[in-house]
């Protein structure tokens, strides 16, 4: 049995009973009608692996998941994608990156030299950290979206910052890693294995030297990918592996003992003082992860804090548009758009989110012209938020858009 046969059958791509209910789930499919995945499926059926490996259409999947939730086959679409990039590379078909390719670059230079990196000077003093522990912090790409997007106002820093000072808050000193590299998400779903495989030996190298038993992440990507990938592709990572909304999950009374008052002075349950918010799911924790609880109870546990959730939540939530930060275009903005219209539909003053990548690229619809006012509201991280509310601190955005 050749390769195509055996890739067809390991994403049970031959059980696609035609019905089309991925398409009609599918954020791309509702604003582009020449995108299906139910079609790219065919094409490999009838056409031949050798001929969609070709098609520039690939590029334009979001991986969010939701085809794959909604298929009555159980047709593992996504992984589907992902390995068919794998093969698309050698043949000359490469996605589109914007931002002139730097992100991606710079992905494959953590890869392939030995440079030494200051990945802890961002963290400031008056946090409580060191090199080893049982906990361990992965920061992920976060200093360098800082250093990139840090003119858009996002305080990407601040997110490290605030998951560090929740933790210490808890009494956990965590460990941090000087040498630590990108976890390597985006070149595993753009089909770049080899950069995803050096990026992981550098990790789990930096990792084991900690002595870590459980790493907690404020990042989605981050966390799928230590979580799910991690495992698969290196023999005995068995580190348990939490976003720091699950870690809190655990913790909801001490939460609520912690953030009982608000910094306004309002008492919990006092409505007149509390603080409206909406909260949108990632799609790797959501869609992929089915982590739908931790991140709404720890933020319905703060004293003050009034959830509203909007229209698309949970596994039905809508995705932020943009994926491995390619195919960023017309549809991607729409998608956005929409997301922000319905965060804006609830009446929240704020809308937080549990992925970094998902506040950037929101926050880029945001800035393009012609994006009405009431969609610009203000976006602030899951783990800033309780960290202002655990602290006293009101460090939410003074404007609805940085510019």
């Amino acid at each position: 049995m050749d390769d195509e046969k055996k890739i067809m059958q390991q994403h049970k791509a031959y059980f696609c009973l035609d019905c089309g209910k991925c398409t009609g789930v599918c954020p791309v499919s509702k604003y582009d009608s020449k995108f299906s995945p139910r079609r790219i499926v065919e094409k490999a059926v009838y056409e031949g692996w050798e001929e969609l490996v070709k098609d520039p259409i690939t590029w334009e999947c979001l991986t969010c998941n939701m085809c794959s939730l909604r298929c009555p086959a159980d047709v593992h679409f996504i992984d589907f994608i992902q390995r068919l990039r794998v093969d698309a590379l050698p043949a000359g078909n490469e996605g589109k990156c914007t931002h002139g390719e730097t992100i991606h670059s710079w992905m494959k230079a953590m890869a392939e030299t030995d440079m030494e990196q200051d990945r802890l000077s961002y963290l400031g003093g008056g946090l409580e950290y060191g090199e080893e522990g049982e906990y361990l912090y992965f920061t992920g790409c976060l200093p360098h979206y800082q250093a990139y997007f840090g003119d858009w106002g996002l305080e990407m820093d601040t997110i490290a910052r605030s998951t560090i000072g929740v933790l210490n808050s808890f009494g956990i000193k965590p460990a941090v890693m000087r040498d630590e590299v990108c976890c390597g998400h985006d070149p595993l779903w753009a089909g770049d294995t080899e950069t995803f495989t050096r990026l992981l030996e550098k990790n789990v190298k930096a990792i084991e030297k900690t002595g870590a038993k459980k790493i907690i992440v404020s990042c989605a990507e981050c966390l799928r990918t230590l979580s799910v990938d991690y495992p698969g592709f290196a023999d005995g990572f068995n580190f348990e592996v939490v976003h720091l909304a699950q870690f809190l999950g655990e913790k909801l009374e001490t939460v609520a003992e912690k953030t009982g008052v608000m910094t306004t002075g309002k008492k919990e349950g006092d409505r007149d003082g509390s603080v409206k918010v909406t909260y949108h799911d990632p799609c790797r924790m959501s869609k992929h992860l089915d982590i739908l609880d931790p991140p709404r109870a720890v933020l319905e546990s703060v004293g003050g804090v009034e959830l509203v959730e909007m229209p698309h939540s949970g596994v039905r939530s809508l995705c932020c548009g943009t994926s491995l930060w390619m195919a960023c275009g017309e549809v991607s903005k729409k998608i956005q758009i929409e997301r922000l219209t319905e965060a804006s539909g609830t009446g929240a003053e704020y809308l937080i989110t549990a992925c970094p990548k998902c506040q950037i690229h929101l926050r880029c619809a945001q800035r393009e012209m012609g994006v009405q006012e009431l969609d610009k509201i203000p976006m602030i991280d899951f783990a800033t938020f309780i960290n202002n509310q655990i602290s006293g601190k009101i460090e939410v955005p003074a404007e609805k858009v940085g510019t």
